[in-house]
């Protein structure tokens, strides 16, 4: 615990991204909105912004809360996605605020939440640039345990980081506070990114600068629907978008030595899966095959060239700076380690 905070708190911008959230939630919106404006947290707006929900729920909330002045609805005209709203509400966030908190429509935080949020990152001597905390799962704090899927990857889960002050490698949109000036300094969410891996795609840029994520284990919120997009979407068409963006973020950012590693990887994945896998696990294989493939038609392919340079041009950072967590994760994993993390953590000492 950290908090102190009264005089000349920074301002806050917490922004709730919702999406249907009346039809998908019911009343554990209610609760979710409500805790924030519970906050004894002073300084803060609260940016509501809907992706062009069909339910109602603009209309209920604008009825219910509108009349608090810290309260800001903001209606687009199309569902943008996570990355595309969330940088619509960054970018009407007031310029005055020094943090903007992203929130998911099902995280229900304690008042004191931001508060030690705030005072976490206003009393770090870290470059760190954000801090999560999301029970959900008591063992993953909110922490994806695949930040990118398979390789590279924070793959153990199991391991109790909420125990302690620890660096990682991925932001989280459920539930994190970042520096608004860094946020937007580096352009905020892909938006080619509909859903999955925006948030590592914005926690690879933060490393590239030198910058750390750094997860808060003081404080812990309720992540009341942990795997909705799965009942929305659907398992296999969240493993394609999910695996698509992994590839292409992957050949954007890593640098040669690990793209090489990444293909080993992959390679012992393709022969492995058909003789000790089914179902998801080989249609996951199959949407890779595919992505590598695509990536030699020339659009695809100069996309990620473009895309490619402009990052690396402002790289401060090796990729080890993106590994050394997941590795250290991997080795305070006490019980046997899954063969798929044995060779991620072999690759990672080979090349990274």
């Amino acid at each position: 615990m950290v908090a102190k905070l009264q005089e000349n708190e920074p301002k806050v911008s917490v922004i709730m991204l919702n999406h249907n959230g009346l039809t998908y939630l019911g009343d554990k919106l209610d609760k979710c909105i409500s805790a924030v404006l519970k906050s004894d947290y002073q300084n803060f707006e609260f940016i509501f912004v809907d992706n062009n929900s069909t339910d109602g729920s603009v209309e209920y909330v604008q009825s219910k809360y509108l009349m608090d002045k810290r309260m800001l609805i903001l209606r687009l005209d199309k569902n943008y996605g996570s990355s595309g709203g969330y940088n619509k509400g960054a970018l009407k966030s007031s310029k005055g605020s020094k943090y903007l908190v992203f929130l998911h429509n099902d995280v229900e935080i304690p008042k004191n939440w931001i508060k030690e949020m705030v005072s976490f990152m206003e009393s770090s001597d870290e470059s760190a640039v954000g801090a999560i905390s999301s029970v959900y799962d008591v063992r993953r704090a909110g922490i994806y345990g695949h930040v990118c899927v398979e390789y590279p990857s924070m793959y153990v889960v199991d391991v109790p980081v909420q125990e302690s002050i620890v660096e990682i490698n991925h932001f989280s949109t459920g539930c994190g506070i970042i520096k608004r000036d860094i946020f937007l300094s580096m352009g905020g969410f892909d938006e080619s990114i509909f859903s999955w891996y925006d948030e590592v795609e914005v926690a690879w840029k933060i490393k590239l600068i030198g910058g750390r994520i750094i997860f808060n284990p003081g404080v812990s919120a309720i992540h009341h629907c942990a795997h909705i997009h799965f009942k929305i979407s659907g398992l296999y068409r969240n493993i394609e978008i999910a695996e698509k963006n992994r590839i292409k973020l992957c050949f954007t950012f890593l640098e040669m030595p690990s793209l090489f590693a990444l293909f080993v990887y992959e390679l012992y994945r393709l022969l492995i899966t058909p003789i000790k896998f089914k179902g998801a696990e080989v249609y996951r294989t199959s949407v890779v095959i595919k992505t590598l493939i695509r990536i030699l038609y020339p659009k695809f392919f100069n996309d990620i060239i473009t895309r490619r340079k402009r990052f690396q041009a402002y790289r401060r950072a090796s990729d080890k700076a993106f590994f050394k967590p997941w590795y250290i994760t991997v080795e305070r994993y006490s019980g046997k380690l899954p063969r798929k993390a044995k060779l991620a953590r072999l690759l990672y000492l080979l090349f990274a």
